[in-house]
């Protein structure tokens, strides 16, 4: 499961950097797009995060994915 927080984690925030991107580009219906599939899955996933005997761990593998997720998207749009 740590694996499969990690990925979330990563993609949630390559869409969320997606979705500042479309703000910026002024995209409102893609941007709302993006908006509603990012709460849905962060709802889903925050709740079997504390509901979960590992939630340390996957708490983390999460936060982890997401900051890697962060790191790649800007790293991917500067060059």
């Amino acid at each position: 499961m740590i694996i499969l927080y990690f990925v979330i984690g990563f993609v949630l925030d390559v869409l969320g950097t997606l979705d500042v991107q479309c703000v910026i580009d002024k995209k409102p219906i893609r941007s709302a797009v993006l908006a509603f599939i990012i709460t849905l899955i962060y709802i889903f996933v925050l709740s079997q995060i504390i509901l979960s005997p590992d939630m340390i761990e996957n708490a983390l593998s999460y936060a982890l994915g997401g900051a890697v997720g962060s790191y790649f998207t800007v790293k991917r749009r500067r060059s």
